[in-house]
Formats: structure tokens, sequence, C-alpha cells
């Protein structure tokens, strides 16, 4: 599969870009740097018995992490990814679809990182009032247009508390096959569970969730 390929189209940088992988000698090494393996000095560690001393100077793995939270969310393995706080999953998605000549529209208040990211990226920011009640789809809609890549929706939100029902996120992703929205349930946990967007989000190829382990964790 190529981008092309795909409902929402990424922008175009995207296709001139190849999987991080990391150059190794045919022959071996004594110190691989790329995983920042400094060993520990020899008596770093007598305060913890038991704990391995290699593995202590490495970047962490995912390979763990996402079963365990594909498991408690009751999803695939391969629709979970791990990054660096949530921060980082709303800079990749912006980044992935939002670029000079395109539009993403937000809510506001709300979160100000996405304001941000959306503005490096080059994309044209369209904002619409929220404070009370449900979600104001039809006023989201009216400012969808041929430039639109992104619809950015933070439930429940960030300053203000407001939360989306799921209808009305349905509605809203229905409406925008060829648009990415991008769900920031940060504070989903201290929420009631009917405010949980994923299962509806997890019913379309055009949402993605973001989650974090900051806040309830």
């Amino acid at each position: 599969m190529t981008t092309k390929d795909l409902l929402v189209q990424p922008v175009a940088v995207l296709d001139e870009l190849a999987t991080y992988t990391t150059g190794r000698p045919a022959t071996g090494i004594d110190l691989v740097l790329d995983f920042n393996e400094r060993l520990a000095p020899p008596d770093a560690l007598d305060d913890a018995p038991g704990v391995d001393a290699w593995k202590v100077n490495r970047y962490p793995e995912l390979g763990a992490l996402e079963p365990l939270i594909a498991k408690r969310a009751g999803v695939s393995e391969d629709r979970v990814l791990a990054t660096g706080g949530a921060d980082d999953a709303l800079e990749r998605t912006v980044r992935t679809v939002c670029g000079p000549g395109r539009t993403a529209i937000m809510t506001t208040p709300s979160y100000g990182m996405i304001r941000r990211f959306i503005k490096i990226a080059g994309a044209r920011l369209v904002e619409i009032p929220w404070w009370r009640g449900d979600l104001p789809l039809r006023e989201i809609l009216d400012e969808v247009d041929e430039t639109t890549a992104l619809v950015c929706v933070v439930s429940p939100n960030n300053p203000t508390g407001a939360v989306a029902a799921r209808e009305t996120v349905r509605q809203l992703v229905e409406a925008l096959p060829q648009c990415l929205v991008l769900l920031d349930q940060a504070y989903v946990d201290c929420s009631d569970s009917e405010h949980d967007l994923a299962p509806v989000a997890l019913e379309y190829p055009n949402a993605v969730v973001v989650r974090t382990l900051s806040k309830a964790w």
C-alpha cells in the first residue's frame, strides 16, 4: 500500500521518507552508541539488588508495553502506538496531514499545544468557540472546505471540561471521510465511561484517539 491508497491523504513529504533504521557494520563492535549503551559504573546499582545493569542504560523498548495497552483497551496490537507522551502523539498526527495549503479546525478555548503544532506545520487554523454543552457540530462542518485536512476535538475539553457526545462525534467522522479527526482524550479517565469516544472512533479509518498515562495513572 502507498499513501495514494489511503482515504486521508498525508502530506506529500511522507512519500519521500523511509522507516527509520540505524546502520550497522558487517563486523561486531564493542559499544553501540545508538542505543545509549554506556555501561553503568560497577557500584551504581549497589542499592538496587536484582536490577540488571545491562538494561538500565537502554532506551526502553515498546514491544512489551503496547500489547498490555491493547489488551486493556480491548483492541488489536496493531492499533496501538506508544509515544513519548501525548504531545508526541498529537504532533505526529498533526504533521502527518497538516502543511502549507491545508486547513485544520479545532475548538477554542482548548489545549494550546495542538494550536502550536498546527501553526508550526504551516497549515491554516480555523477555531470554533466551544464553552458549554455538546460539540458545535454544525459550526465545525460549516467551516470545512476542500483544503480541510484535520479536525481536532479535545474531550473532556481542556480547560473547560465540556464533553462531546458519542453520537455527535460519529456524525462528525462520517461527514468528513477525507479528513482526519483527532480526538484528544487525555482527561477521559477523569470522566464517566460514556464519554470515552474510542468505541466510536475505532469503527472508522479516519479517526485517531490520543490517550495519556500522565493524568489518572
